[in-house]
């Protein structure tokens, strides 16, 4: 729950929608591998139920162990997103387009762009906490056995 790209990012980056609290159980995996892992995580695989701004529900699971083999990301239900991104963001020549299908430059690129230009990113800060706060809230509340969390909001008031 801690990687937003592979969680919470798609709700809220397809609706700009906010998800405010949240129930989540982990599972602790088998064998000495997930005892000792490098991050200190006690779960391999976490489970989550979020409530929304738009008061609907967001289901969010983050498996990295399972029998299925990979991983997959659906949207069973999508609004227009806030912001179009381009099927293809230029990046300078030097620069390289880095994991994810190549998402990483222009990522970055927009980022730097909008400092240089003194502008908002696509991405704005405020869009990256509403992003990365509540999968940080659900893996708390994994460690509480599932306790519902309220998640809190970083935006302007």
């Amino acid at each position: 729950m801690l990687y937003p790209t592979h969680s919470t990012a798609y709700y809220v980056g397809v609706t700009g929608g906010r998800l405010t609290k949240v129930t989540c159980l982990g599972w602790r995996g088998q064998g000495e591998e997930w005892e000792k892992n490098q991050y200190g995580n006690p779960f391999c695989n976490e489970s989550a139920m979020f409530h929304t701004s738009q008061q609907t529900m967001f289901r969010c699971n983050v498996f990295w162990k399972c029998d299925a083999g990979g991983e997959t990301g659906m949207m069973v239900w999508e609004t227009t997103p806030k912001v179009q991104v381009p099927t293809s963001v230029p990046i300078p020549p030097a620069m390289d387009p880095g994991g994810h299908g190549g998402s990483h430059g222009p990522l970055a690129n927009e980022f730097l762009t909008a400092l240089l230009e003194d502008r908002e990113p696509a991405v704005s800060v405020y869009e990256a906490l509403a992003m990365t706060a509540p999968g940080i809230v659900a893996h708390q509340s994994a460690l509480k056995g599932g306790e519902l969390l309220e998640i809190p909001s970083f935006d302007k008031r």
